[in-house]
């Protein structure tokens, strides 16, 4: 992303970069990243011996993945399983999404971003506004 924002900073003629306002995407609005979670959704659950093709992705989209994964056990083992045993298979799903250059390339790992900066004071340091925007319910990590 820093390329992007010398390549702007070059056309428009600026000499330092001095955001007023920073917004955070966290749910693909700004940056579609659900071909992405279809993806990794698929290869981790495959890892598990549970099958959800990818289109499967997009129908859980919203649900928070523990819910998604004891969801898919249920169907297809026929048992409920602890949400420790799903976190655990999410924490996977997460590896996989992450792994994924492209994905982290285009800046779907926002909020490792805004936890660093937001936490340095990088951006309250320049007076910037700070923005998050996101439909899902942080309760939980997960």
């Amino acid at each position: 992303m820093l390329e992007e924002i010398k390549q702007y900073m070059k056309e428009h003629g600026l000499e330092a970069y001095r955001p007023k306002t920073v917004l955070f995407d966290m749910d693909g609005v700004l940056y579609d990243s659900m071909k992405y979670h279809a993806i990794a959704w698929n290869k981790a659950m495959a890892k598990y011996g549970i099958d959800m093709p990818e289109i499967e992705g997009y129908l859980y989209e919203g649900m928070r993945g523990v819910e998604t994964i004891t969801i898919k056990c249920r169907e297809q083992w026929g048992r409920e399983i602890p949400e420790e045993e799903a976190f655990e298979m999410y924490l996977e799903k997460s590896r996989i999404f992450h792994s994924m250059t492209k994905a982290r390339r285009q800046g779907t790992t926002a909020f490792h971003a805004i936890k660093g900066d937001a936490a340095n004071g990088r951006y309250r340091k320049r007076s910037a506004t700070i923005a998050c925007r996101s439909g899902t319910r942080f309760r939980r990590p997960y």
